[in-house]
């Protein structure tokens, strides 16, 4: 299966996953590990992008497992469960990187428009079906 006898596994993997034939919805299913890994083998970001998408990446993830932040059902909670997409920085950092946005998603993050912020697009962390937490893993 390796394109080269010396390449490999996770390079041909990462390979066949950025082809134009793949399907998004199948990209879409993909743990988010598989997200991850791709953002840290992306070709089209430098290092310095990388490192400064994968900070922000920890914060988000950071607040997020903060038992006290995720529990929190509060207006000042709900700021942890979401993220402006027109925030310089996470344009500048997470926005623009495909791999970046789809690993959010594959956490359950869901992009919405906010009529009560004039209609700005959010990513938002909404409750499981089955229970009224986030779906990140907080222990």
């Amino acid at each position: 299966e390796h394109f080269h006898n010396n390449t490999p596994p996770l390079i041909t993997r990462h390979s066949k996953m950025t082809s134009t034939s793949q399907s998004l919805s199948k990209i879409n299913q993909a743990t988010p590990g598989v997200h991850l890994q791709d953002l840290v083998l992306c070709s089209e970001m430098t290092q310095a992008e990388k490192v400064e998408c994968c900070k922000v990446l920890k914060i988000i993830m950071k607040n997020l497992a903060d038992p006290v932040k995720a529990n929190d059902t509060s207006e000042k909670g709900n700021k942890y469960r979401q993220l402006r997409l027109q925030n310089v920085k996470i344009q500048q950092t997470v926005g623009r990187h495909d791999h970046a946005m789809l690993y959010l998603q594959a956490l359950g993050f869901t992009k919405v428009q906010e009529e009560e912020n004039n209609g700005e697009p959010l990513l938002k962390l909404l409750p499981s079906l089955n229970e009224n937490k986030p779906r990140v893993n907080v222990a």
